[in-house]
């Protein structure tokens, strides 16, 4: 008989290969199965007030008409490029929206991975992944599809460039090249910019981390100082060209001198922080950790330039959150993600008690509250691939109930059954918006919802109620959990009722009188 030899065992090395390809696919597996659970319910939630504003904005800008000439907006219009987009070629159902929100998001996590350190592990990528994505999917409808987030991506790609960048300021690389990536970059910030201006704050320390005392320095700052004015100039020259641009400097320069000094806490702020830190919990501790180690790695900026460079956006992100933006949720969502990925960078060049730490307090993370909500989707994820989002549903799965969908959708019935036409119907409140799009109705006015304009801008009251007296406005619906009890001499006006929900049957000019009558405590 022949002798099939000595057996030979894997070596160590092989071993540890065999263990890491195991753990890999363990972890894609629990990745896809975490999407394939989540994404109905995710896709099926009613989209934020926020986010139904600038829905409107966008259909009143694609119908031909000027944002903030005809149709109210107290922000930089630079989502309209993103949602014009997507609602020109996909429709306007809300799925629609949260299935581009859940994209763009997948796209952010995957930048976030790449800018762990090289030595990162494809398993070490996979767990950032899943903690940012668990993180995001247990947070409420209040942080999907907000600029916060959305602008993200154009500032990680700005960031990207900015990490080659510093390559290119060292070793001699053309001119030319070098002006062109710097070009590129401040187009990339530009673009962030125009979502919200706040991206300034970690743009500016990254460029302040990569600078070098040479006139290539120099030459860089000019190129990205270039491409972000090429892009503002191009915006302007869009609001110039539209009729926009007086209606938008008015709004920018004077208004909103009284909205930033509005206190949206109601002079409640630590009551609201510790609502916020609750609905962030655990996660928002994240920043215990990512701070101090944010702080380490741009004192070593020497040693570990790459390291540093994300932890200043990192550091300038969330000073700007905390110092500049007010206390909502949606403005602390991208910290969180970029704090957990502080953490990761760090573990990947720590030794393995601090990396089983680090996954044992995630694992803690995931299991304080996911499971639950894993559960609550499971059980309606076949309605959901059913039905879609119908109101009852996203009563349901809300996790922040702002308003009542249900009670809405009886409303609607109700004004479609009196044939509202455009211009006919007023919204008292934010959360009440809805209600132009499913009756496929303008505005009586270019403020969709009059309340927060008369509160929070005081001084600009008269102009908001010159312009209501002008309207054909027939019907004004009001939350009634959301201001001041209903007057005794404006009863007889109601028309309909459901739930939380009141009908007015109100004219324009009657509505700085209602006002006057039920919102003056509040302002």
């Amino acid at each position: 008989m022949l002798s099939s030899g000595p057996r030979l065992e894997p070596s160590p090395h092989e071993q540890r290969a065999v263990a890491g390809r195991a753990a890999e696919c363990g972890l894609w597996f629990l990745l896809l199965g975490i999407l394939a659970v989540n994404v109905p319910a995710f896709v099926c939630m009613g989209l934020d007030p926020d986010v139904l504003q600038w829905d409107l904005n966008t259909r009143a800008v694609l119908r031909g008409d000027a944002i903030y000439r005809d149709t109210a907006e107290n922000n930089l219009p630079g989502m309209l490029v993103p949602l014009a987009l997507i609602r020109g070629v996909f429709g306007w159902r809300s799925e629609v929206l949260r299935l581009a929100d859940l994209l763009i998001v997948l796209i952010a996590t995957w930048q976030l991975t790449r800018l762990l350190p090289l030595a990162a592990t494809a398993s070490q990528r996979l767990m950032l992944a899943i903690a940012v994505l668990v993180f995001y999917l247990s947070t409420s409808e209040w942080c999907h599809g907000q600029r916060d987030v959305w602008m993200l991506l154009p500032a990680l790609a700005a960031l990207s460039l900015r990490r080659r960048q510093m390559s290119r300021l060292v070793i001699q690389e053309s001119s030319w090249v070098l002006f062109a990536a710097a070009f590129a970059e401040g187009l990339l910030w530009a673009a962030a910019f125009w979502i919200k201006p706040f991206v300034a704050v970690p743009a500016l320390a990254c460029w302040l981390l990569s600078a070098r005392r040479t006139w290539r320095t120099a030459l860089d700052g000019v190129g990205v100082l270039s491409g972000g004015l090429a892009a503002g100039a191009a915006g302007v020259a869009w609001l110039m060209a539209t009729g926009a641009w007086p209606a938008f400097a008015e709004v920018m320069f004077v208004w909103n001198r009284e909205y930033v000094a509005h206190d949206t806490t109601e002079g409640e702020y630590w009551l609201c922080f510790a609502g916020m830190a609750y609905r962030f919990f655990p996660w928002i501790l994240v920043h215990l950790v990512a701070v101090p180690v944010a702080l380490r790695q741009v004192w070593r900026l020497r040693a570990d330039p790459a390291s540093a460079l994300f932890a200043g956006f990192y550091l300038g992100w969330l000073v700007q959150s905390v110092c500049l933006q007010h206390l909502f949720d949606y403005v602390h969502t991208p910290p969180v993600l970029l704090g957990l990925t502080v953490v990761a960078s760090w573990c990947v060049a720590s030794g393995p008690v601090t990396r089983r730490t680090v996954l044992v307090v995630l694992m803690v993370c995931v299991l304080v509250r996911f499971p639950t909500s894993c559960i609550d989707r499971l059980a309606v994820w076949g309605d959901c691939v059913r039905d879609g989002s119908t109101p009852a549903m996203r009563d349901r799965l809300t996790s922040l109930a702002k308003g009542n969908w249900a009670d809405l959708d009886r409303v609607k019935t109700f004004l479609r059954d009196q044939h509202v036409e455009d211009g006919e119907l007023g919204c008292m409140d934010m959360a009440t918006i809805s209600l132009y799009d499913d009756l496929g109705v303008r505005p009586a006015t270019r403020f969709h919802f009059v309340k927060n304009w008369v509160v929070a801008l005081p001084r600009q009251r008269r102009a908001v109620y010159a312009e209501l007296a002008t309207t054909r406005q027939r019907f004004m619906v009001y939350d009634t959990e959301r201001g001041e009890p209903i007057s005794s001499a404006w009863s007889e006006r109601i028309v309909f009722r459901a739930g939380r929900y009141v009908v007015f049957r109100l004219s324009g000019p009657e509505t700085p009188r209602w006002i006057e009558a039920h919102l003056e405590k509040d302002s």
